[in-house]
């Protein structure tokens, strides 16, 4: 049985959003235009090019951009990528998280680059006392030798769904 690609749903409440951004910059539509013009250019790729009809038509919700066309948007925009790809629900933060729903046949490092600075957990001084980081071990001994959990390190884990562990020092090579 043959299957086809899934259409990508127009969304106009996303279209809205977009041009909600365009007013709040002071931009016409042909402003736009110009501008994506400029970054097309610069970068070699038509890809970010945006017509004056493309951006009527996305922001009446017909249909949803590539994301070429939403890195443009970002720029002329001033709003950051991750907020321009969110009003079409795709949330990039919720990419390490997300990365569970496909389950692998072998075991492979959980996370993601994606992740804002200053997201790092740090461990209490009492708990980093009682951890030996140069050894590889699974998480949940580690809670033991602990006895509290870090909250923050709880939000990036799903115990139920995966059995996860730590990567010593000494026992990682490349």
């Amino acid at each position: 049985m043959a299957t086809r690609m899934l259409e990508s749903t127009p969304s106009p409440e996303a279209g809205k959003r977009l041009r909600a951004e365009r007013l709040r910059v002071r931009l016409s539509t042909r402003a736009v235009q110009k501008l994506s013009a400029q970054i097309a250019q610069e970068k070699n790729n038509q890809d970010y090019y945006i017509s004056h009809g493309w951006l009527t038509d996305v922001e009446n919700g017909k249909f949803t951009p590539s994301i070429y066309k939403l890195y443009s948007l970002s720029l002329i925009y001033k709003c950051n990528y991750v907020e321009i790809v969110a009003f079409f629900g795709i949330n990039v933060l919720d990419v390490a998280r997300e990365q569970r729903l496909v389950s692998l046949p072998h075991t492979h490092l959980i996370g993601s680059n994606l992740q804002p600075p200053g997201q790092t957990i740090m461990l209490p001084l009492e708990l980093r006392e009682n951890v030996q980081l140069t050894r590889t071990n699974l998480v949940s001994r580690m809670f033991e030798a602990w006895g509290e959990i870090p909250v923050a390190l709880l939000q990036q884990l799903d115990l139920r769904h995966c059995l996860c562990g730590y990567i010593g020092l000494e026992d990682y090579t490349l």
